[in-house]
């Protein structure tokens, strides 16, 4: 199956990052049949994708069509081409320049359906007879290729149904189309109508033909696709020349759409045989008018209402001018001797016999042969004597229409079988009925007809039973098939990966069977022994190529249920750890007992007055390494600025409020004790502010960190603060940090020659431990999963949630510490996971 692909491009503006491309000579045997779709978004624009998007887009192509695997897995070599020049080009990075990304769209047409892959921000709109839809999923990894070696690819599958368009680009830009309900026919007229459209978009007209690949301005489509065809009203209508069409097309831009115009108007002045040539036999098709006498055609006078039609260079030839449609030649219509294999002389086919179907039959037609220039310098004299040759034939379109009649034909033939099928078995029915009807018994008696009740019960209980019983099979026998083969083939996507030759096509086969693991354990609602055994040996080999680890949680609380906690942040202690519940603003600490941690009832810290200081709810709290007052283990504070230092030894909780700056507190975003100072990040006022003597409960003003215009904490989310840094993580996964106590303002973290960023971008939150242990590590709630991160910002590993039903509850995380005994804590709202790191 074979198409023809028609790409608009902008008037004013070329898209480099866009390539539609028909198998070509070089291809994969697997490729032969596929046609490709890209639409590359650079994130950017900078001179790098000025000199190279058109490169990496072409070098995508190449990459599919030498992929020798499935459709999907050629789509990911693609991308991952891509992917690597990207790679190599943001590896030389210095720490303050950004990286080249960009998102991307595949697109691939094959047995009549439509292959799409999604990299990161990027998204597609196809427009069909069936309606419109839009694939886009914005849960998938956002920040786009070039910034990992581990992609995230979200792939989708749609129907062809002949006449569509394809819109590939940034979500936005294609979110406005789709709210414009835009059909095949309206939607060239809504990207041109729709005010400030962004300009990342392509535009993509698909349907079957001979397999070509055609570019198109935007300013013609409208002329060129969507033109409503002339009506009887409009016979004498002015319509431009075909040279001044010509004249606007570049050479690529004349496509099948133009040949009607083509075929009829050419740069020479058309040339017709003597009336007396074009004699028309005898024909047996209704219809069809028999003429013995010359045909003499008779051409409507245009508004100038000259008597001659006179045919010249600035003449052009329309179907309401000379009706050339109304005169069709094929060559089922022309009868010779020949056979079929012999070349056809379309010249003498046509003198011998021509074919005229005509609407009417006292319709009358006259034809004038025009005289032809003597030369180009003289274009007014004209010689009659002698006219030009004719036009030569167009062959492709005489056995185009060839090829449509016989699908036509065929069609039609099809059609008349089934309805003459239909009819006999209607024709059989009715006799039965008949019979049925008059059929007597021996005695001469007529056979009493069944009573409407007894009917009724027939027509409702015979297919209520006939649905019982296959609903009871299913659930006897079909059940366990179903699930036995969602296993079969996750064991033999198993089985492919161990026999694969490449990595890529090892990892597409361990993907593909996580993927059947996954819908056997929806169709069983949980895990089994035989999913998980499969499970962790499918995503083990996944977890060494992607150096990832796995962590095998225990529930803290067992069976115990604290309905009425919200675990926000989190504090390691001495055997214990500490627990801000969001909902009342309390300090809950929870010591260990076993194998499980359960609730100290004697430790009480939170919003109660103490002293002279009303304590409001704890909003933050941080671990205290230090001589306190009271040796306390954790500090809290509220929205206030007041601080209480909780004790797990027996003392006395100690509050105070701490001395505010000039002007106060304009939020307080986060806290976090280190290098003997409680640092307080205050977004609002673009500013750290640090307190120091915590011996004496910070009885001074607060210092300031940095200048407003060191850096923009606009959307920061957590601090933390080590001997070798301060480290500000923001919502969007970025992570800035500066020297402790000198610096020189914030310096973006964008380490160079990173080999993974799985979960980069989704981190909630980031902590570390006072030991000199040299490693960060950052929260990422959705997975959920630890990325561990060296005090330079070099990623070491990964470490996830090990599987099955009981590893962790189905809900994001809501913090995480660790402790210096190498144990991490992760929270998920009301409930306590730990585990030992590896």
């Amino acid at each position: 199956m074979k198409y023809n692909l028609v790409c608009y491009q902008s008037d004013n503006k070329e898209n480099p990052g866009f390539f539609a491309s028909q198998p070509s000579r070089g291809a994969s045997r697997q490729r032969e049949d596929d046609f490709l779709v890209i639409h590359l978004i650079p994130a950017q624009n900078t001179a790098f994708w000025d000199s190279r998007l058109a490169k990496l887009t072409r070098e995508a192509a190449v990459a599919f069509y030498r992929s020798p695997g499935s459709i999907t897995s050629a789509m990911r070599d693609a991308i991952e081409c891509v992917n690597k020049a990207l790679r190599v080009q943001n590896s030389g990075l210095r720490l303050d320049q950004s990286p080249e990304s960009a998102a991307m769209m595949v697109g691939v047409l094959r047995d009549g359906a439509l292959y799409l892959a999604q990299v990161a921000h990027a998204s597609a709109l196809l427009v069909s007879g069936a309606g419109t839809r839009l694939f886009f999923d914005g849960d998938i990894e956002q920040r786009g290729l070039g910034l990992s070696d581990l992609l995230e690819l979200r792939y989708y599958r749609g129907d062809f149904f002949g006449e569509d368009y394809l819109l590939m680009g940034a979500p936005s830009s294609l979110a406005v189309i789709e709210r414009e309900a835009p059909t095949p026919k309206s939607v060239i007229r809504l990207v041109n109508e729709i005010a400030d459209l962004p300009s990342a978009y392509s535009l993509t007209k698909i349907s079957l033909g001979e397999g070509k690949v055609e570019n198109r301005l935007l300013s013609l489509a409208m002329l060129l696709d969507e033109a409503d065809p002339p009506t009887d009203t409009q016979t004498g209508a002015q319509i431009r020349p075909a040279e001044e069409l010509a004249d606007e097309l570049s050479p690529d831009e004349v496509t099948e759409a133009d040949t009607d115009l083509a075929d009829v108007v050419e740069e020479k002045q058309l040339d017709f045989q003597e009336p007396d040539a074009f004699l028309v036999e005898e024909d047996e098709e209704p219809g069809v008018k028999i003429i013995e006498e010359p045909v003499i055609i008779d051409i409507p006078q245009e508004e100038s209402g000259s008597d001659t039609f006179e045919m010249t260079d600035t003449n052009f030839v329309t179907d309401t001018d000379l009706a050339i449609s109304d005169i069709p030649v094929q060559a089922s219509d022309i009868t010779t001797d020949r056979h079929d294999d012999e070349p056809v002389d379309f010249q003498a086919e046509i003198s011998d016999t021509f074919h005229v179907d005509t609407q009417e039959e006292d319709q009358e037609f006259v034809f004038v042969p025009e005289p032809e220039p003597v030369d180009d310098d003289n274009e007014n004299e004209i010689f009659p004597d002698e006219p030009p040759a004719p036009p030569q034939p167009d062959l492709e379109a005489i056995a185009r229409q060839e090829r449509l009649e016989k699908l036509k034909k065929g069609a039609l033939t099809g059609v008349a079988r089934s309805a003459g099928w239909l009819r006999g078995i209607e024709m059989n029915a009715q006799s039965f009925a008949r019979r049925t009807e008059q059929k007597v018994s021996a005695s001469g008696q007529e056979i009493p007809s069944l009573s409407p009740f007894a009917k009724w019960a027939i027509v409702i209980i015979v297919p209520l039973l006939v649905v019982a019983i296959t609903v009871s099979i299913y659930f006897a026998r079909g059940l366990d098939r179903q699930y036995v083969y969602y296993i079969n083939q996750a064991h033999a996507q198993i089985q492919a990966a161990k026999s694969s030759a490449t990595q890529g096509e090892q990892r597409q086969a361990l993907v593909q069977a996580v993927v059947w693991l996954n819908q056997a354990r929806e169709f069983n609602q949980g895990d089994t022994e035989e999913i998980i055994k499969m499970r962790n040996e499918a995503q083990g080999q996944l977890d060494k190529m992607d150096n990832v680890r796995r962590l095998m949680l225990s529930n803290a609380f067992g069976n115990i249920v604290h309905p009425d906690l919200y675990i926000s942040h989190l504090v390691p202690g001495r055997n214990a750890v500490f627990a801000l519940n969001a909902n009342t603003g309390n300090i809950l600490r929870f010591y260990q007992a076993g194998d499980t941690y359960l609730l100290d009832t004697k430790f009480a810290c939170g919003p109660v007055t103490i002293g002279d200081v009303e304590m409001g709810k704890i909003i933050d709290i941080t671990d205290v390494q230090g001589s306190s007052p009271n040796s306390a283990n954790v500090l809290g504070i509220d929205a206030m600025g007041n601080i209480v230092l909780c004790s797990d030894g027996g003392q006395e909780q100690i509050a105070t409020s701490l001395t505010q700056p000039e002007g106060g507190f304009g939020s307080i975003d986060a806290i976090h004790y280190g290098n003997d100072g409680l640092y307080i990040m205050d977004v609002s006022q673009n500013k750290i502010w640090v307190y120091r003597g915590l011996g004496e409960a910070f009885p001074y003003e607060p210092g300031l960190y940095l200048d407003a215009s060191d850096a923009d904490l606009t959307s920061a989310i957590d601090i933390t603060v080590r001997r070798e840094g301060l480290f500000v993580l923001y919502a969007d996964g970025r992570t800035v940090f500066s020297n402790v106590p000198s610096f020189s303002g914030f310096v973006e973290a964008q380490a160079p020659n990173v080999p993974w960023q799985v979960a980069q971008g989704n981190f909630s939150q980031i902590s570390g431990l006072q030991v000199a242990d040299n490693v960060l590590y950052f929260l990422e709630p959705g997975e959920p999963s630890i990325s561990r991160y060296s005090y330079r910002l070099v990623p070491t590993d990964v470490l996830k949630v090990s599987f099955g039903d009981q590893a962790t509850p189905r809900q994001n995380a809501t913090a995480m510490t660790v402790s210096s005994s190498q144990i991490v804590f992760i929270a998920f709202g009301s409930e306590l996971y730990f585990a030992q790191l590896p």
